[in-house]
């Protein structure tokens, strides 16, 4: 007799049935166990989507009645089901089991994209809010949770498979906000209607000075001194001067500048000198006060002409003209200072003040003409007196422009070394402050060898504002044990060696032979002079006492006792902006040592590092 099992499948004893059992109870295992994967998928999305739980209740009754069925088809068959028909529902199961396993593969999918497309707008907006909230960068704990938890959701969902996604993101947000763009800087601009709108009542004065004997765009801006400044040409010229400009070379700044802004030394004479075809004219932006005025000299013209070392019959302090020396220098180098004097006319050495003079050249070491000129401003700025503001042309954007008096002596003195390095001396201020402190012993040293002598010294301080130990050094006579002294006197200063002792002697101190001897000049003078001769064995580039000595007695030797001078002539030539107006094969010529200087310093740094090498292996 049959029985009936729990599930109630009929259990047939006899052996035929066996084989049906076998195969109903697969079926119905697996059938139990897709319709609790299907009930555990639709579970867990029901949360999400309230309309998903009709939908698994009328599956999950649909499987039941499915096996209900099944449990009747196969009691009924028992009895004279065979092995075809198990079979036929074997392969009708495999069949079912397939698509259930493909709508599996096709839900799971669906939810990864679902979960991918979830985090992907949650790290947008976590990002969004980032960069719209920078203040919330400061906040360090926030940023530790939101580290923590970002982790946590990416580790939660991983990705096997991945899918392409409709936007590139990373995995960890980016913790900083992308730096904004610095500020534009406000470039300073000195227009030319800008400057004539200063004291219009000033008219220009002619100096009435040749072209051949002076031309400001090869004097004011080429090394000599670091006052003056280029006003850009915006054809707003006056009716009375329309026409009378040209085209002229400057040595760092506008090539076609042809007029200027300085500060006159111990007048404190604010000008403008402008460049014309036929000579030089002035106009006075800003003049000293009256009592200043007393004190002093003010005929401008005639403190111009001392400025550039110009007398009454346009000569220079001795007598003779600039012509005459560029025609005794271009004899004694026609090869090249011929060419260069036919080309850059009316290079003059200037007369400055030695105070303001010395402390430019200590700045001038390892550096350049604009930054020079720069650190130079801002000294004149911080202790310095204002003379005159420009403002900007209407239109303009720029800042205005101050013109400042250089700072005294007394001035100096009370300003730390921390200060200056703050200005951007750097390492110059240690020079600076050490300068300023034994020029102050050296003032009042000649101050009590004046009185014993007795000598007038009050008010000579105040009327040149500058040093009076400096201006006793050009009394001396222009002998070469002169010279010497001068030297000895002032590389006594910190920070000053005999190049910047050269160079306040030429264009302070009336040392016309003084030459100041830098790599540069060296090389121009083993170039075009030969004076690699007495070099061999010493290296081209080594600057020795005697290397320095013998270069300046080769220029003094040719060039004579303007050789300072014609020194200042040939260095311009070398300035970048005026190769223009040099003819092409001198140019050429340059270009050439350049790239065979370059050869020999990379052989000589290569050869250098071999033979370290061989002496380490060794």
């Amino acid at each position: 007799m049959a029985q009936k099992s729990p599930h109630g499948i009929s259990c047939l004893p006899d052996s035929s049935t066996v084989a049906t059992l076998s195969s109903s109870s697969s079926i119905f295992v697996r059938r139990s166990l897709r319709k609790r994967t299907r009930t555990r998928l639709f579970s867990s999305s029901s949360s999400s989507s309230s309309s998903s739980s009709p939908t698994i209740r009328n599956d999950e009754e649909k499987d039941e009645d499915e096996d209900t069925d099944t449990e009747t088809t196969s009691s009924s068959s028992s009895s004279s089901s065979s092995s075809p028909t198990i079979r036929n529902d074997e392969e009708k199961d495999e069949d079912e089991d397939t698509d259930t396993e493909t709508d599996i593969r096709t839900t799971s999918r669906r939810r990864r994209r679902r979960r991918q497309s979830t985090e992907v707008a949650r790290q947008l907006t976590y990002r969004d809010e980032e960069q719209s909230s920078p203040q919330r960068l400061d906040t360090t704990s926030s940023l530790k949770k939101r580290s923590t938890s970002q982790k946590n959701r990416t580790a939660t969902t991983t990705i096997t498979s991945p899918l392409p996604l409709p936007l590139e993101t990373p995995t960890t947000p980016s913790r900083r906000s992308p730096p904004s763009p610095p500020p534009k800087k406000t470039k300073k601009r000195l227009s030319r209607a800008a400057v004539s709108a200063i004291s219009p009542q000033n008219h220009w004065i002619d100096l009435q000075i040749p072209p051949d004997e002076l031309r400001p765009s090869a004097t004011l801006t080429t090394g000599q001194c670091f006052n003056w400044y280029a006003v850009d040409d915006d054809d707003d010229d006056d009716d009375d001067q329309k026409g009378t400009t040209i085209t002229t070379t400057s040595a760092w700044g506008t090539h076609d500048a042809t007029e200027w802004i300085g500060v006159l030394p111990r007048t404190h004479h604010v000008l403008s000198i402008r460049e014309t075809p036929l000579s030089t004219l002035y106009r006075v932006l800003s003049a000293p006060s009256e009592e200043e005025e007393e004190e002093e000299e003010c005929d401008v013209s005639t403190l111009l002409r001392d400025y550039f070392q110009i007398g009454s019959d346009s000569s220079t302090g001795n007598g003779a003209r600039l012509k005459t020396l560029y025609d005794e220098w271009s004899r004694a180098d026609p090869d090249r200072m011929g060419q260069i004097t036919a080309a850059i006319p009316g290079v003059r050495v200037l007369r400055q003040d030695p105070w303001e003079c010395l402390i430019s050249f200590i700045c001038s070491s390892n550096n350049n003409i604009p930054r020079i000129t720069l650190l130079l401003e801002r000294l004149r700025q911080r202790y310095g007196r204002e003379l005159v503001r420009i403002p900007p042309s209407d239109g303009d954007d720029g800042e205005p422009w101050s013109f400042f008096s250089f700072p005294t002596l007394r001035n100096l003195s009370e300003v730390s070394e921390q200060e200056l390095r703050e200005l951007g001396f750097g390492y110059r201020a240690k020079y600076i402050r050490q300068t300023v402190e034994l020029l102050s012993e050296r003032e009042e040293e000649f101050k009590d060898r004046s009185i014993e002598q007795g000598e007038e010294t009050e008010g000579y301080e105040t009327s040149c504002r500058s040093s009076l130990y400096l201006h006793s050094l050009r009394d001396h006579d222009q002998s070469s044990s002169s010279l010497d002294h001068v030297q000895t006197a002032l590389t006594e200063f910190c920070g000053v060696g005999r190049k910047v002792a050269d160079c306040v002697a030429l264009f302070s101190l009336d040392r016309r032979d003084a030459v100041p001897v830098d790599v540069h000049v060296l090389r121009m003078a083993i170039r075009n002079y030969g004076a690699g001769e007495f070099l061999t064995g010493r290296g081209t580039t080594s600057l020795t006492p005697a290397v320095y000595a013998r270069v300046g007695d080769l220029f003094r030797e040719r060039f004579g006792s303007y050789a300072g001078w014609a020194h200042s002539v040939l260095f311009v030539a070398e300035l970048p902006s005026f190769r223009g107006v040099l003819p092409v094969e001198m140019v050429r010529e340059m270009d050439e040592w350049k790239q065979q200087e370059m050869a020999e310093k990379a052989a000589a740094k290569k050869k250098k590092v071999v033979s370290k090498m061989k002496k380490d292996q060794s």
